[in-house]
């Protein structure tokens, strides 16, 4: 937590342009090597985001409809298809086990390689043979189909590489590899999206074969010295964390990635690629507010930990005023950012970004009620609510994309996190009550619930708006001279969740009753 607050501290003075360059280095060099681990972790988180959207705009062109479709249903099934093969073992449980095994950390990095390619090979040997049915049924290529299999092998070496240099600190290394592949990538991806006539096949062949390239040195790295990748000990304890999360994962990705490959299966794959487009304009609004949120898990913890809920309701509620204000500037400024992203035919698309801006707002509330929810050990429930809201998601994309189109997909996920944030409020009432605690100490029903109901008044009211660009640029300027007559307020408001004790034990921790 404290490593949170010194990140942001140097991040403002360097934003705030207050201190000269030698003074940010002396700064910088000043940092422990925790915090200079830390932030550099974030620039390579950055990088990764970065490549997304600045991507997105030239395959846009580069490809038809249909072509740049395909890239991004592939990239759905990515994500659905690791869960499936690879059961996530690289994420949380592989850093619950470098915690577990530090001793050990060598053997047990390279029993978890073992196992990913035990997994993946696993799910190859049923899958390759088939390749021809099952490319069409999942409505890609079986060239495609077969890449996403190789993939499957690709992508977790990088991210046991990763994380174990995360957890050690190591960053230099970890940005050289992620920048050269970010670079690369987007060079090479480029490179073939101009010769080529299967712009989408080569498109995802230059992904594959640039990271697995990378991911070789890496993967031998890992493992030098260790006779075997098999230990029947980690091997079990992976399969018995990770499996009882699968149903957890999976809805979350479900939710996420439901809308394009439904949209592929009903409306076809042009449509699919412009709601892709319009949803990578939103990732710029959901990497401010995970980074927001990153910022005050901190301060809320401590609060709790303490039960001092003095001001609770006023930064949080300060806070998704904030993130309300910034997503109604995405759908004030929707035209434009389609009109960079993609060339004319993906116009049309504008009228999706406010049921997709709405989604995303709602997002930032249930996660901060999910903090809670998780201080007070309430983990369970998480499973259970996006389950609920990612079946809701498929029912209403089958419904209604068949009788309204792809624009509909907009609508039924912010549906969709609407139950998702009612569910999380929900589990939050049930843990405070449980822990003898009030979550109206924390959160203000009363200003939230008037809040999404302006955001749903002033969104639908500016896709008007949008035929009227003199319009819509005098309310761009309004909020613009909001923020600056507000800026000290704003400052002030800031430094209460920025500034926090370092004096504090953060080890130790009143725990709930």
């Amino acid at each position: 937590m404290e490593t949170n607050t010194k990140i942001l501290s140097y991040l403002k003075h360097l934003a705030k342009g207050r201190c000269t360059v030698n003074r940010l280095l002396r700064k910088y060099r000043s940092l422990s090597p925790a915090i200079k681990a830390s932030l550099w972790f974030v620039v390579c988180s950055a990088l990764q985001k970065a490549a997304l959207i600045l991507t997105t705009p030239i395959y846009a062109r580069l490809l038809t409809q249909t072509q740049f479709g395909e890239y991004k249903v592939f990239q759905s099934w990515v994500e659905v298809t690791l869960i499936l093969t690879t059961l996530d073992i690289f994420y949380s449980g592989y850093n619950v086990g470098l915690e577990k095994y530090r001793e050990d950390r060598k053997m047990y990095t390279s029993a978890m390689h073992g196992l990913s390619i035990a997994l993946t090979s696993f799910w190859c040997l049923i899958g390759m043979p088939f390749a021809e049915y099952m490319g069409p049924l999942m409505r890609i290529s079986p060239t495609q189909f077969r890449l996403l299999l190789v993939y499957m092998y690709v992508f977790p070496i990088y991210q046991f590489w990763s994380s174990r240099k995360k957890y050690e600190y190591q960053y230099k290394m970890l940005v050289v590899v992620t920048g050269m592949t970010t670079l690369l990538s987007i060079a090479f991806g480029t490179v073939a999206a101009i010769i080529s006539e299967n712009k989408s096949d080569w498109l995802i062949f230059v992904r594959v074969a640039v990271e697995g390239v990378i991911a070789i040195p890496l993967l031998v790295t890992s493992v030098r010295g260790i006779k075997s990748l098999y230990n029947k000990f980690y091997w079990k304890n992976a399969l018995k964390f990770n499996i009882p999360l699968m149903p957890h994962y999976l809805s979350a990705m479900i939710l996420n990635h439901s809308d394009v490959l439904m949209i592929d299966i009903i409306c076809g794959k042009a449509y699919a690629g412009m709601y892709s487009l319009v949803y990578s304009i939103a990732i710029v609004i959901t990497v401010v507010q995970n980074a927001v949120s990153s910022a005050i898990v901190p301060w809320m913890y401590k609060k709790l930990r303490t039960q001092d809920f003095k001001g609770m309701r006023k930064i949080t509620t300060g806070v998704i005023g904030a993130m309300a204000l910034l997503n109604i500037s995405l759908i004030l400024l929707a035209p434009e950012a389609v009109a960079v992203m993609g060339p004319p035919e993906y116009a049309e698309a504008v009228y999706i970004v406010p049921p997709i801006a709405f989604g995303v707002f709602l997002t930032m509330i249930y996660t901060l009620f999910s903090h809670v929810e998780f201080f007070y050990h309430n983990n369970r429930f998480a499973a259970t609510a996006s389950f609920i809201a990612a079946l809701s998601n498929i029912v209403l994309n089958y419904i209604f994309l068949g009788k309204f189109g792809y624009m509909a997909a907009g609508y039924t996920t912010f549906i969709s996190y609407f139950l998702l944030m009612i569910l999380h409020w929900r589990g939050l009432i049930r843990c405070t009550r449980k822990n003898d605690a009030s979550w109206r100490d924390v959160f203000d029903a009363k200003n939230i619930s008037l809040m999404i109901g302006g955001f749903a008044v002033c969104a639908f009211a500016i896709m008007e708006t949008y035929r009227f660009n003199l319009l819509r640029y005098g309310l761009m300027l309004s909020i613009l001279a909001l923020i600056v007559v507000n800026r000290k307020r704003i400052s002030l408001f800031v430094n209460q969740f920025t500034h926090t004790d370092e004096r504090t034990d953060e080890t130790s921790t009143v725990r709930p009753k």
